[in-house]
């Protein structure tokens, strides 16, 4: 521990007389560091003993009747003010509309929304129709395809056999 740790535990600590923090530390340290023990005897002088002499003097009962009432009265306030819950709030809100317009719009929603989500299902049933049209007509080109190529090498192969032939023959 530095000299600055342990001045700054004396201030904050040892001068309130809370358990230090570092209390072995700060023993070990005052006991090889004899400025930061002057320094603790010092602050204890300067800052402690000039509280010593002073009397303490006691409050007027009133006062403090009238400190602990005030008290009282604001934690109830804080209660009741906890109390009131967001159900409250909801139901207040909800008495403050205009429901005569609110039904018949609530109701247009309900449609709308209805709507909407059916027109979104239909049209992914659209899309699947089509996307199935497609995967069958790639189907039936491939085919077209596979079968031309067929027909391209048994062309080619008999092209290739005549020349063959033709060669062999000369």
């Amino acid at each position: 521990m530095n000299c600055e740790q342990a001045r700054d535990i004396i201030l904050t600590d040892c001068l309130d007389e809370r358990p230090a923090k570092a209390g072995a530390e700060l023993t070990a340290h005052l006991a090889g560091c004899p400025s930061c023990a002057e320094f603790l005897l010092t602050a204890r002088k300067d800052l402690l003993e000039p509280f010593d002499v002073l009397t303490r003097e006691k409050m007027p009962v009133t006062v403090t009747q009238a400190v602990m009432s005030r008290i009282r009265q604001e934690r109830e306030e804080q209660l009741a003010r906890a109390e009131h819950s967001w159900w409250q709030d909801l139901r207040e809100a909800l008495a403050a509309l205009n429901w005569p317009v609110l039904v018949p719009a609530g109701a247009l929603a309900g449609i709308l929304a209805g709507w909407l989500v059916f027109g979104v299902m239909m049209e992914d049933k659209r899309l699947q129709l089509a996307q199935n049209e497609r995967v069958l007509f790639l189907a039936q080109v491939a085919d077209s395809v596979a079968d031309k190529s067929r027909d391209m090498a048994d062309y080619g192969t008999t092209i290739e056999t005549y020349f063959l032939e033709e060669k062999e023959n000369s």
